[in-house]
């Protein structure tokens, strides 16, 4: 494989610029343009310039024009470059976008970007974003539509962050895990419910709150304790954490962000309670 036959002059056309020069090979065209193809012509005595125009036989494309380049120690065959030119060789079922700003187009490797919207498939005509990983034979990441009896647009979007954020989907363990989806707004703190078997939740109407109150120094059988988030139809449980004479609670009774405590008898210094409580009450 190679070069069958070099002619670099043509009768009445000595002087001319650019130089028609012409060029017989068994090679391909990837071949022919692969950077250094004329040095070995070179070495064997065949004059090339920057002045010259080949025109090139090969073996898959057939006769194509292509412009002599000599850089260095390197005697090339380049492609003409022109608006609307792609450069080969391409890639079959590979994106072809723009590749400098005079309308060269390409296969590219990197980042492709277009200014709207994507689509994958047509009405009728599935289409599917594919996304795999950067080690070779570990999995596929796909995102994909499956029929809709209501014909509506499903859209996946971000809330506003205030922070550069990356969110993992966990191994459900099995093909029909679903993620947890609530169809409308919740309440902050409240606590969430399942709405039927498919992952939807929505909000329970209630939040659980606990905690342990500041210690009370005794001196009588009965103390309002500060506890933040009480309201007065809280649902509330309480035990003694700690105190000095062993006694009970009588009755907790809350209200907005107190719990008074009643004990059997005076509970003496360093009384503290713990407490949990469903507000509002359901």
């Amino acid at each position: 494989m190679g070069i069958l036959n070099i002619q670099t002059s043509q009768p009445g056309l000595v002087g001319t610029l650019p130089t028609p020069i012409y060029i017989n090979t068994n090679d391909t065209y990837a071949a022919v343009t692969a950077a250094g193809y004329l040095n070995g012509a070179h070495q064997l005595g065949q004059a090339f310039s920057n002045e010259q125009m080949a025109l090139v036989y090969t073996s898959d494309e057939g006769p194509v024009w292509l412009k002599v380049v000599v850089s260095g120690a390197d005697y090339s065959l380049v492609q003409i470059s022109s608006p609307g030119d792609v450069t080969l060789p391409t890639v079959a079922n590979h994106l072809i976008v723009s590749s400098d700003t005079v309308g060269t187009l390409a296969n590219k490797t990197g980042v492709a970007i277009n200014a709207g919207g994507l689509q994958a498939g047509l009405d009728a005509t599935a289409g599917v974003f594919t996304s795999y990983p950067a080690t070779t034979a570990s999995g596929t990441l796909k995102l994909a539509a499956v029929d809709s009896s209501a014909d509506v647009a499903v859209t996946i979007s971000n809330a506003d962050h205030g922070q550069a954020s990356v969110y993992s989907i966990p191994d459900g363990g099995s093909a029909t895990a679903n993620i947890a989806v609530a169809p409308g707004a919740l309440v902050d703190g409240n606590v969430v419910t399942a709405s039927g078997t498919d992952g939807v939740i929505q909000d329970g109407g209630f939040a659980v709150l606990a905690n342990t109150t500041a210690a009370y120094a005794g001196g009588g059988t009965s103390n309002a304790f500060t506890a933040t988030g009480l309201g007065a139809t809280s649902i509330v449980t309480a035990v003694i954490l700690a105190s000095t004479n062993a006694v009970s609670i009588v009755k907790a009774v809350p209200s907005a962000d107190t719990l008074t405590v009643d004990f059997s008898a005076d509970p003496g210094a360093a009384t503290t309670v713990s407490w949990i409580a469903i507000t509002p009450a359901v």
